[in-house]
């Protein structure tokens, strides 16, 4: 009797805080300097001796109830800075400044939302001007000038999009029900709109991109007058560029954060069937915090699969289906992969293998795939692959090895590959010693418990603009939180344990950074 109700006081404090107004409600306690509710399921955890309190099915509920309450709580972080809102968004709704990037397919200019909608034309603000978004412009050569024809071929562009203002809904709705949409993540560029226009006349667009432009805007245009735009947040960089920044190389502590997004953006893009095949730095942006600290993003999704039908296994009878794009960065079991009747092309474990090679980047080594080495990924041997520097700890490289695996079969799944970072950086280091018994499923509760204590106060205390460390921190830890599963986790636990095993490695001068 005493178990049951212990275990009931456990679920409702973890569940109470998925209910009502949480944040305000949180923030109002710490005012108080009343922050029992909040952490008081963590001390019913720690209470509990052994399983004879919680069962294996038991605790897994446990853990759905975490993954609920974070998941409540993360969409008001995720869109506290900027939020344009429910309706519509056209060029006559916005500012566009200079641009700030271009591509063989697209452009990037600076924006803003007008303070109020519609009531002029686009202009091209002054260049002191805060530009909180960017404004991606699909350069459009060969698709019919109308806003069905333009979805249709450009459709995967928009699969990270929280709204959409096209003119096509119902057919945009169509292609949808074919197509995997991917829920916002923190990981995950913010796409605020998508809509199709007529090409505007824009600051730097006659010496940058004449040729994307009509004949009705520059003489020597071959452009279409009408393309696809998409409204992101603005961020500070790409991670090459970021990584350039930094001499080639950046500080420990952040390689491992910026390694640990990655995998995380990677498994959110796996749990949804979305395959992103073109996976470089360029298309990796960072958003530097207050104190330098990075925060990573996923962009331009143009070359993803996000079949609802094939998932991450597409047909492949013929040469004619696109494989993606970077083919220095492709995964060997797809670049080596020959169509056929009953040929498939299995993107599964693709993209966390390029997350392997980017990793190289990341730890201020070159890639492998891009030097002169001649390391090529569709003839490689594991035994191939250059050893990366000794301060990138041992744990670090064996993970990096194993995403870097020929067989696509060898190599841990995106889920638990994010699980060994997000263990690598939170767990207690006697977890991750061969020596001893491992945690057992209570123990492992307590830890999510504490980690979840952790999100809930970071944000009720999170003072916007103050974009730190902690704030990079409990976006990286809510990501592990709200895919949380006991069975996953000792997955990874087991498989860090047997590597340090195999290597007689010092966990506390070599895991502990």
């Amino acid at each position: 009797m005493e178990s049951e109700l212990n275990r009931k006081l456990l679920l409702d404090n973890v569940g109470i805080k998925a209910t009502g107004n949480p944040t305000a409600d949180i923030r109002t306690q710490m005012v108080k300097n009343d922050s029992g509710p909040m952490v008081a399921f963590v001390g019913i955890a720690a209470a509990a001796e052994g399983a004879t309190l919680l069962q294996d099915a038991e605790l897994e509920e446990t853990c759905w109830k975490i993954r609920e309450t974070v998941e409540k709580f993360r969409p008001s972080w995720d869109e506290a800075e900027i939020s344009v809102g429910d309706a519509p968004i056209g060029l006559d709704d916005l500012e566009i400044g200079a641009p700030i990037a271009k591509g063989c397919s697209a452009v990037v200019h600076v924006a803003a939302l007008k303070g109020t909608k519609g009531s002029t034309a686009v202009t091209n603000a002054g260049p002191n001007r805060s530009y909180p978004l960017a404004l991606k412009i699909m350069f459009n050569y060969d698709v019919q000038s109308n806003a069905l024809a333009i979805v249709r071929a450009m459709f995967r562009e928009t699969v990270p999009a929280r709204y959409r203002a096209l003119e096509v809904a119902g057919f945009w709705q169509h292609l949808a029900d074919q197509a995997t949409l991917l829920p916002p993540h923190p990981n995950v560029v913010s796409m605020l709109g998508v809509f199709c226009a007529q090409m505007p006349n824009l600051e730097g667009a006659h010496t940058l991109y004449p040729s994307a432009l009509p004949p009705r805007l520059h003489e020597s245009g071959f452009g279409r007058n009408m393309s696809l735009f998409l409204l992101m947040r603005r961020y500070h960089c790409s991670l090459r560029d970021f990584l350039d920044t930094q001499g080639g190389k950046t500080t420990p502590r952040w390689a491992l954060l910026l390694f640990a997004q990655l995998l995380e953006a990677v498994a959110h893009l796996n749990r949804y069937g979305v395959a992103h095949r073109d996976l470089k730095s360029d298309n990796i942006l960072i958003d530097v915090g207050t104190d330098g600290t990075p925060g990573l993003v996923v962009a331009d999704f143009g070359c993803c699969v996000a079949d609802k039908r094939n998932g991450l296994r597409v047909p492949y009878p013929t040469a004619e289906v696109d494989k993606g794009g970077n083919t220095a960065l492709m995964a060997p079991e797809i670049i080596t992969q020959n169509p056929g009747t009953f040929a498939t092309l299995d993107y599964t474990k693709a993209d966390l293998w390029t997350s392997g090679a980017i990793a190289y980047e990341i730890f201020g080594a070159e890639n492998p795939f891009y030097s002169s080495s001649g390391v090529k990924s569709y003839s490689y041997r594991d035994a191939d692959l250059p050893s990366l520097n000794d301060d990138v700890p041992l744990i670090v490289r064996k993970l990096i090895g194993n995403l870097l695996q020929r067989n696509p079969k060898k190599r841990l799944s995106a889920d638990v590959a994010a699980n060994v970072m997000q263990l690598f950086l939170w767990a207690p280091s006697a977890w991750l010693r061969p020596t001893g018994g491992a945690p057992t499923h209570p123990e492992i509760l307590q830890w999510l418990l504490c980690l979840t204590s952790k999100v809930l106060y970071e944000n009720a205390m999170d003072s916007r603009g103050q974009r730190g460390a902690q704030f990079t921190e409990y976006f990286l830890i809510s990501s592990f939180l709200v895919r949380a599963s006991l069975r996953r986790i000792e997955k990874a636990l087991l498989w860090i344990r047997r590597t340090v095993a195999e290597e007689d490695l010092d966990v506390d001068a070599d895991i502990k950074v």
